[in-house]
């Protein structure tokens, strides 16, 4: 009975993961969402399982499972370590308490997937479909805001509608649009992944190619854009390197094809949809997606560069363990990055500021062990090769962004591990 209730929990967390941001509720300043709920409830019926089986339970399985997860158990525990030098003790805890919880949810979301292929083809079409849904979502807003939809109808926070840029940016589900970019990515490359297994495009996964690029493009998100060309281009040569290009030529231009056409629709949505002369807009809209103008309404470059520094100088007053994490925020309070509580935009400043060489030596070795791992998938696993895209994209978003704790990535890299483990 708890298998069963285990594997809808972790189809409803596939489901739920993207929804950061809508829907959500404040408590007590804690932001609850619904893949916390589906995640505590699972942790919830692993404990029973537990409890019911405990005499069957040898030290030899928790010494293999703490094995296996040996990188994320160091990580966490050097985060526990650095609350002993933490100004903020207490927020430096809740974001501690939370690293641990996503790494458990990701944890027991591989473990109930891991053995089960039905499940693991359930989940992958629920992402399909939930990306398709979300990017058609996100879409909705920018041409609903260009339209003159209130935000009460497109959902859209204020900063992210027209009256920032002069276009709205394509938010969807999730807090901000580098985070929605940071979801897509996995029902992406999915989509290319099983297209090129089954040497077709079926309805579904094109429906994803399509929606899911102008989503992404109507997002401007640089950090995303760069993730993506780089993906993209890492899985052309991973592929070719294996050989696994030979015979799908006409597929791929396919898949170009329909990146191709999402892109036009994108750039058209952005002129039709202008509360300015359309001409003028689509040349705004390029020069910030290309940071050729940064003025307008964001200093986002230069904040960012402003806490890539303060960052290293946090990094030289406690270089072997840092001052805890969540720690950044509060020792630059005094410059104009945040109230006290900012974060460095990029990830692996941020841990090397936060928990010193200690933490970024572990998380390093902890990325190059995923890296390896989809370097050596075996020919015959084309969509984990594929998917392995997904991974990279966010590694290499990490440069602008610095949110270790977001539920997606953790609920579909369990997944990717998954299907990877099934391949071996």
């Amino acid at each position: 009975m708890n298998q069963r209730i285990q594997s809808f929990l972790v189809l409803a967390l596939i489901v739920a993961a993207p929804f950061e941001y809508i829907p959500t509720h404040d408590v007590g300043g804690f932001t609850l969402k619904i893949s916390y709920l589906l995640g505590v409830a699972l942790i919830g019926t692993f404990l029973v399982t537990l409890l019911q089986n405990w005499k069957k339970v040898s030290m030899n399985s928790i010494a293999k499972l703490a094995k296996q997860e040996s990188l994320l158990v160091v990580l966490f525990s050097v985060a526990l370590l650095s609350l002993a030098v933490s100004h903020l003790a207490l927020r430096s805890a809740v974001l501690t308490a939370m690293w641990g919880f996503v790494f458990l949810i990701h944890v027991l979301v591989f473990q109930v997937l891991k053995k089960d292929v039905v499940l693991r083809k359930k989940a992958f079409q629920l992402l399909l479909w939930v990306g398709i849904l979300t990017s058609i979502f996100g879409i909705y807003q920018v041409v609903a805001d260009g339209l003159g939809v209130g935000l009460q109808f497109t959902l859209l926070r204020q900063q992210y509608s027209h009256a920032a840029l002069g276009f709205a940016r394509a938010q969807s589900v999730a807090l901000e649009p580098l985070y929605f970019a940071n979801f897509l990515f996995w029902p992406l490359f999915a989509a290319v992944g099983l297209q090129l297994e089954e040497k077709k495009v079926r309805a579904l996964t094109g429906a994803m190619l399509f929606f899911g690029s102008t989503a992404l493009m109507l997002g401007i998100a640089r950090g995303a854009y760069l993730a993506f060309v780089v993906a993209v281009a890492a899985v052309v040569v991973v592929l070719a390197w294996k050989k696994l290009l030979k015979g799908r030529g006409r597929l791929i231009l396919e898949q170009a094809a329909i990146v191709f056409m999402s892109l036009v629709v994108g750039f058209m949505i952005v002129g039709v949809s202008s509360f300015e002369n359309g001409a003028s807009l689509q040349s705004s809209f390029i020069e910030h997606a290309t940071v050729q103008s940064d003025s307008r309404v964001t200093v986002s470059v230069p904040t960012r560069l402003e806490a890539a520094r303060l960052a290293m100088h946090q990094f030289t007053d406690s270089p072997l363990i840092g001052f805890g994490v969540g720690s950044f925020g509060l020792r630059t309070s005094s410059s104009d990055l945040s109230n006290g509580y900012g974060i460095v935009n990029n990830q692996y400043l941020e841990i090397l500021a936060e928990l010193g060489l200690l933490g970024f030596v572990v998380y390093l070795l902890w990325v190059f062990g995923f890296l390896r791992s989809w370097l050596t998938t075996p020919r015959g696993s084309v969509l984990v090769l594929a998917l392995g895209g997904a991974l990279v994209a966010h590694l290499v978003q990490e440069l602008t962004f610095s949110t270790l704790y977001i539920m997606p990535f953790w609920v579909y890299l369990a997944l990717w591990r998954a299907e990877r483990s099934a391949s071996s």
